[in-house]
């Protein structure tokens, strides 16, 4: 073989391996987990939780939904099958059903708000595909509104700084940003930038998740949120 056929295999040697090695750097500095993770089920796995409700709030601006009323909302929840029965249905909001979930329909003066919780007992996995379904059904449809999601967890401890230190573990081991984490009464509560979901501003600083855990006589409890909690606790 002559030289230069060497030299030439060389180079298409070494060209494959720094394309290779260029798409991977690239793969790894891109937020590889932005859109891949359930940092739902990760916060489950690494406390060794038990799963006890998950909820969703979506609203919808009136200023940008101006035709916007509760028979829209009524049509679509229909259609999906998202609910079996009307349970309650007044000026102020409608209440809804069925074997899985439960929620309302509100009308406030700059927007209306679709609450929906699923309280029953049910494996996680099961209520991720149903939240997941009803998230991609609005945001198909409506292509400007905001959301947010949340998880209660029973934990088997009462070491509230322990669990506290496993989900900033989780964070820092994601590369998450914005870490903060304070005292409050029933326990510790904290926030981060994680680059997973659609962050919003608080006191100058982004977020995209949420967490508390609590101590109480009935036990200790972790919920998490996105982008912040949407219930009390």
């Amino acid at each position: 073989m002559s030289y230069k056929k060497v030299l030439f295999i060389l180079f298409i040697i070494m060209s494959s391996v720094f394309l290779c090695f260029n798409s991977i750097y690239e793969v790894n500095v891109s937020s590889p987990f932005k859109g891949q993770i359930d940092l739902f089920q990760k916060v489950l796995d690494n406390t060794e939780g038990e799963y006890l409700e998950q909820g969703i709030i979506i609203t919808f601006n009136k200023e940008v939904y101006r035709d916007m009323s509760y028979q829209e909302l009524e049509k679509v929840l229909k259609e999906q099958l998202i609910y079996s029965e009307i349970i309650n249905k007044e000026s102020e909001g409608i209440e809804f059903q069925n074997k899985y979930l439960k929620g309302t329909i509100k009308e406030q003066a700059e927007e209306f708000t679709l609450n929906i919780i699923f309280p029953y007992k049910q494996e996680y996995e099961e209520v991720k595909a149903m939240a997941d379904s009803i998230i991609s059904t609005f945001k198909n449809r409506y292509k400007d509104l905001s959301y947010s999601q949340y998880m209660k967890i029973a934990l088997k401890g009462d070491d509230t700084k322990f669990y506290a230190d496993i989900i900033e573990g989780l964070l820092n081991k994601l590369g998450s940003k914005n870490l903060k984490q304070i005292n409050i009464n029933c326990g510790i509560s904290g926030t981060a930038l994680t680059g997973i979901y659609r962050p919003i501003s608080v006191n100058n600083q982004d977020i995209d998740f949420n967490y508390a855990i609590c101590k109480y006589e009935s036990g200790t409890y972790m919920i998490i949120g996105t982008p912040v909690i949407s219930c009390a606790y």
